[in-house]
């Protein structure tokens, strides 16, 4: 999906959606949230110790104990990476995968542990472990993404599934030995998956409902942009991340020059189309990380984090030609005209460690573009190019 532009079938629910990838909004919460479940894992563990305290007690420090210390000291080294890699910005495509994946691994250690204490049953109707696993898969709504739902979900099925098949050959063996095999009751067992799928489906459902809670909030009705509520509090966290020395950030604002014009004489339908068109090539023009919104009326903004300085000026260079390329409707009999924008940025923690100090030497380079002929870039450049390769002064 492009950076900030709502899908056309953005409202519509199928199949499809299902391996459809968050929007940005979403994905920043689902990181977000990735950092506060990995701070949940150790209550988790803090909840399996009793049951590590009462084996050991039962049978004293043999293998199965040792097993179930090292799954709970894994599943707490798995917390402290995960939160370290998202605190550090590193993996969000990926990184909610691995640990719920990872999470439904762990919860099947546990069972294999328990049936190896010498107490199968005691693993087939576990009340405390296998209830994790809808701990799991309810727990990747609060990712925001259903492709990771679909992931732990099936992972879910075919680890507990493949346990299943591994006890019945496990009780088909005792059996032979004329010792006293677990209960293997398939019809009970069969309505665990069931459950399992259950809890999937209503993972997702919850992930739709808030998807389109976040189209709501978060977009511009017009447009299908990022609305300026959104980049405000991206911009915040971006400023900060620059102020720690975790790289930098640049805010531009754009301007489409003379666009009252085409209101004053074409009307405001033909207006909001042109908008609309302007903010689709805007979004084609940078990453889907990059925050591309509508910041009122005619003008727009751009937030990308983690940008390298040197490659801006050719970034929004090449955003404005792409837009150069529209046409407005021409004036009584004149033909169409080629769109253009005017563009100021600045770059944090350079320009400002604040989002207030940053967004006003944005608009104050905005204003200096739009002084020096308009159709150009400013930046923290000595100077920038216009559209017809003539140099403009940078204010201070």
């Amino acid at each position: 999906m492009e950076a900030g532009l709502t899908p056309p079938n953005a409202g519509a629910v199928g199949w499809r959606d299902l391996w459809r990838a968050p929007d940005l909004s979403l994905r920043q919460a689902g990181a977000d949230a990735e950092r506060m479940l990995a701070q949940r894992r150790v209550w988790v563990i803090a909840m399996l110790l009793p049951i590590v305290g009462a084996m050991w007690a039962q049978y004293s420090f043999d293998t199965t104990v040792r097993a179930m210390l090292a799954i709970a000291t894994l599943a707490l080294g798995e917390s402290m990476v995960v939160r370290r890699l998202v605190e550090r910005g590193v993996g969000p495509d990926w990184i909610g995968f691995a640990s719920s994946v990872g999470d439904v691994v762990l919860v099947t250690a546990c069972l294999v542990a328990l049936a190896l204490s010498g107490r199968p049953d005691l693993a087939l109707r576990s009340t405390t472990v296998f209830p994790l696993y809808y701990l799991v898969i309810v727990s990747t709504a609060l990712r925001y993404d259903a492709r990771i739902t679909v992931v732990a979900t099936s992972a879910s099925l075919l680890c507990y599934g493949g346990f299943l098949l591994h006890m019945a050959r496990v009780t088909d063996v005792v059996a032979t030995q004329g010792a006293e095999a677990p209960a293997l009751d398939w019809s009970f067992q069969f309505g665990k998956l069931v459950m399992i799928g259950a809890f999937g489906m209503v993972a997702v459902s919850l992930i739709e409902r808030s998807r389109r809670m976040s189209l709501l909030s978060t977009r511009d009705a017009l447009t299908g942009l990022l609305n300026r509520r959104f980049l405000g509090e991206r911009l915040v966290e971006e400023t900060e991340r620059a102020r720690r020395g975790e790289g930098s950030c640049a805010l531009a604002l754009v301007d489409v020059d003379y666009f009252k014009r085409t209101n004053d004489t074409h009307g405001h339908t033909v207006g909001d189309t042109v908008l609309r068109e302007i903010g689709e090539a805007l979004s084609g023009s940078f990453r889907a990380t990059d925050v591309v919104a509508r910041f009122g009326g005619d003008e727009f903004a751009l937030l990308l984090p983690q940008a390298r300085p040197e490659e801006l000026f050719e970034r929004f260079e090449a955003a404005r030609l792409r837009v150069a390329a529209l046409s407005q409707p021409g004036e009584g009999a004149r033909p169409p005209r080629p769109v253009s924008l005017s563009i100021g940025y600045a770059v944090a923690p350079a320009d400002g460690a604040t989002p207030e100090g940053i967004l006003e030497v944005a608009d104050r380079r905005l204003y200096a573009a739009k002084a020096a002929g308009r159709n150009c870039v400013l930046g923290p450049e000595l100077a920038a190019r216009e559209h017809g390769g003539r140099a403009t002064s940078l204010p201070h």
